[in-house]
């Protein structure tokens, strides 16, 4: 047996790059294999205060200067990415509740999920009662391309 490419998330990182790009007069983004100022991707971890959290990319809007964390969950067979939304989903709204973030995405990709539905529902954020999950959105990699083009993130 092979081991698995966890190096997935990675890539489909890289195909938002170019949309990111495309609108460099209206959002700033800070990304893997970009280059970054004072690691602005790193947020203390709200569940570990020994650790930080690298967001995947972390936009600015440059007019309003808003901050949109953006996390990617690729899942092209079985595996633990369906495990980890729900986590990661809380960690998001706790940094826009400490005002870390103004919003954030999960961002799932790939062919290999067998809740993806349930995750883009509007039932799945019901199930947290912490106050910035308000902000916080699971999307799939189209609607993701929207936002960034229509510049609505």
């Amino acid at each position: 047996m092979s081991p698995r490419n966890t190096r997935t998330g990675a890539t489909f990182e890289r195909i938002i790059i170019p949309a990111l790009e495309d609108q460099a007069d209206f959002y700033e983004f800070f990304a893997r294999g970009k280059r970054t100022r004072n690691n602005c991707r790193k947020l203390p971890d709200p569940f570990r205060s020994d650790r930080t959290h690298v967001l995947d990319i972390l936009v600015k809007e440059r007019a309003s200067g808003a901050k949109i964390g953006i996390s990617f969950k690729w899942q092209q067979s079985s595996g633990t990415a369906e495990e980890k939304i729900a986590f990661e989903f809380l960690r998001i709204a706790k940094f826009v509740e400490r005002r870390q973030l103004d919003r954030g995405y999960i961002v799932l990709g790939g062919g290999g999920w067998t809740l993806k539905g349930y995750f883009l529902s509007s039932e799945f954020p019901k199930e947290f009662s912490s106050p910035g999950t308000s902000k916080v959105s699971v999307i799939d990699i189209e609607t993701l391309i929207t936002k960034i083009n229509t510049r609505s993130l």
